[in-house]
């Protein structure tokens, strides 16, 4: 009944953070996540149309509903378990099939997995039931996610004028250090690196604008 009424009124909820009702039930009810992807996002046999009024403002509550999503299923606070987690993936996976968006829903599976905690036994990142899905699924779409979300989750962040890229290195020599603590993840540890040289691209742009502020 909370989550119905949530879903009416969703429009007046854009700034909340906390967990929803509706949050709670997808990551326990495969069939009402890809509802949500379903009204996001279009069929790959869809043929492109002008969506309607009313379509393009629930589409654009349930995107909002989506991209707010911050709890892993079958999380406890800081631990995951693994098999309800795989079993989750592997039903929305599959209704993602049924409807013909198997690649979009990878891409928002990856960045809610995006939101896991780190590891209680060897304190990196991602959680151990996060590398699981990651080394079994092997897709590139989720990986995509994740690295989405990731970069999303910094949110709004501020620098001094003559920093240059300092914040950004640290991110890098982080991520290389966590990828470097498991190689036997081998799909987890490639992304923890391109991860890594994202933020030394990152650290160099900011180094060069640090430079040119410097002579002006």
């Amino acid at each position: 009944t909370l989550a119905f009424k949530e879903m009416i009124y969703l429009p007046c909820f854009s700034d909340r953070d906390e967990p929803f009702i509706l949050h709670r039930l997808m990551m326990k009810q495969p069939e009402i996540f890809i509802e949500a992807i379903c009204i996001v996002y279009r069929s790959d046999k869809d043929k492109q149309r002008e969506p309607s009024e009313l379509e393009v403002k629930r589409a654009t509550s349930v995107y909002r509903l989506l991209e707010k999503i911050q709890i892993i299923p079958g999380q406890e606070e800081n631990n995951i378990d693994q098999k309800m987690l795989e079993d989750w993936c592997v039903s929305v996976r599959h209704l993602a099939k049924l409807h013909h968006r198997q690649d979009i829903t990878d891409y928002v599976i990856g960045k809610i997995l995006a939101h896991a905690p780190k590891s209680s036994i060897d304190n990196a990142w991602p959680h151990e039931a996060i590398r699981h899905i990651i080394e079994t699924l092997s897709s590139d779409e989720l990986e995509k996610g994740i690295q989405i979300g990731l970069h999303n989750k910094r949110g709004v962040f501020t620098r001094m004028l003559y920093e240059g890229g300092q914040q950004e290195k640290k991110l890098a020599e982080q991520y290389r250090e966590w990828a470097s603590s498991m190689p036997h993840c081998v799909r987890t540890s490639a992304m923890l690196i391109r991860i890594a040289d994202e933020w030394e691209y990152s650290a160099k742009r900011a180094d060069i604008q640090a430079a040119k502020s410097d002579l002006n």
